[in-house]
Parts: C-alpha cells; sequence; structure tokens
C-alpha cells in the first residue's frame, strides 16, 4: 500500500476521532453545544475533514460500523485503529478524496502566536509543560 495514503489515513483519523461524537450533529446543525469537548482549531479542522469524508464514510458500511464504534468510545485505541484501516481503504480506492483530505489538512497549516506570553503550537503536543511570562521556575 502507498505510504502517502497509510499517512494520510492516520493523520485525518488523529484529526477526527476525538471529535466523532459530536461531528454528526454539528454538521447537521443539530448541535449547538459541545459538551465537555475541547473546541476551537482542533474542532475546525476535524469538521473540515469529516465533511468531506462522512459521505464515503456513510457509502460503505465497515467504515460506518467503525465510525460509530469511535463514536461511543473515542478513547478506545482498537477502535480507532479499525478506523483508521477504513479510512486508509476508502482513500486508496478514491484518488479524488485522498487528494481533498490531504488539502484540507495542509489549509489548516499556519499557526500564530500574538501577544504577551502567547504561545503558537503547529502540531500535537503532549507530555509538555509551556511557561509564559519571566522569573518562572519549573520543577519536576
Amino acid at each position: 500500500m502507498d505510504t502517502q495514503i497509510i499517512d494520510l489515513a492516520k493523520q485525518v483519523t488523529t484529526a477526527v476521532a476525538p471529535f466523532l461524537p459530536v461531528l454528526e450533529p454539528i454538521l447537521t446543525g443539530a448541535g449547538e453545544k459541545l459538551g465537555g469537548v475541547a473546541a476551537g482549531a482542533g474542532l475546525d479542522r476535524a469538521k473540515a475533514l469529516w465533511a468531506k469524508l462522512s459521505a464515503a464514510v456513510r457509502g460503505n458500511e465497515d467504515a460506518r460500523k467503525a465510525a460509530q464504534e469511535v463514536a461511543q468510545a473515542p478513547d478506545d485505541e482498537d477502535a480507532v485503529a479499525a478506523l483508521r484501516l477504513q479510512i486508509r481503504k476508502l482513500l486508496a480506492a478514491n484518488p479524488g478524496l485522498a487528494a481533498d483530505l490531504a488539502d484540507a489538512l495542509n489549509s489548516g497549516g499556519r499557526v500564530v502566536a500574538s501577544g504577551t506570553g502567547a504561545v503558537a503550537i503547529g502540531g500535537n503536543v503532549s507530555g509538555s509543560t509551556i511557561v509564559t511570562g519571566r522569573g518562572n521556575r519549573v520543577g519536576r
């Protein structure tokens, strides 16, 4: 399998999976509140990707079931892996969809930090401590 498709499927799944419980209602206009889901750039990106991907997922029974499983348990690594596999299959079968998703992923890559102590992160950060200001001491 093409490594670009594998990487694209991984990026799309990573961006969409945490937001699947709320994506469908938001795209149909039924969901005004996000509950405990952190909104912002991550949600905006997931909405843009899901808008392009959802019709293909709904049209494929295995992909639809995988998406439903992730919507019910977004932290379940096995469910996310199953969705990633289904997305990879969809992208391999539909190069136009793959190109659209790659464009959508690349269009959101600009990050701007503004103001005193602002921090801009252009990707994912985990296991890090970000400290702004002067004279701070960070201990572990």
